[in-house]
C-alpha cells in the first residue's frame, strides 16, 4: 500500500519533470525579479515582480503613484513582454512600490518566430543581462 502511494504520488507530481527559476536583478532603486517555471524543460509559466524603494519619494509623490496607471508604464518598459503582459497588480506599503504581473506564454509566442523557450536558454539569456539566476 505504501509503494502504490508513493507511486502515484510521483505520477500526480509528474515525477520531477518541471522546474523553476528566478532570475534577478537590482538596477539603482528597483529590484526586478523574474519567475519562471518549465515543464519537460519547455517554459510553461511566467511571471514578474517589480519592487521600488520609495524611501527618498515624498507624500505628494507617492499619493500620485498610487493614482497612476503602473501597470502601464510597467508594461511599456518592457516591450518584449508588452503583448503578452497580463494581470497586473500594484500596491504601496511601507515606502515600497510592488508591481506583480504575469507573462501569458501563448501571447508571448503569438507574433514571435520562437515557440518554445528551454530551461537552459532562458537561464543563459537573462544572465546574459546581467541577472542572477537561481
Amino acid at each position: 500500500v505504501l509503494f502504490s502511494s508513493l507511486f502515484l504520488a510521483l505520477i500526480l507530481t509528474g515525477c520531477g519533470n518541471s522546474k523553476k527559476l528566478v532570475c534577478s536583478q537590482k538596477v539603482s532603486y528597483v529590484n526586478v525579479d523574474t519567475h519562471m517555471e518549465f515543464k519537460d524543460d519547455i517554459l510553461s509559466k511566467m511571471w514578474l515582480e517589480e519592487k521600488l524603494d520609495l524611501t527618498s519619494f515624498s507624500d505628494t509623490q507617492i499619493t500620485e503613484l498610487e493614482n497612476s496607471n503602473i501597470c502601464d508604464e510597467v508594461k511599456k518598459s518592457i516591450p518584449q513582454f508588452s503583448e503578452a503582459f497580463t494581470d497586473c497588480k500594484h500596491n504601496i506599503s511601507n515606502k515600497t512600490l510592488t508591481v506583480n504581473a504575469n507573462i501569458d506564454i501563448d501571447l508571448l509566442y503569438k507574433n514571435s518566430d520562437k515557440k518554445q523557450v528551454k530551461y537552459d536558454e532562458a537561464k543563459s539569456n537573462y544572465e546574459s543581462q546581467g541577472f542572477t539566476c537561481k
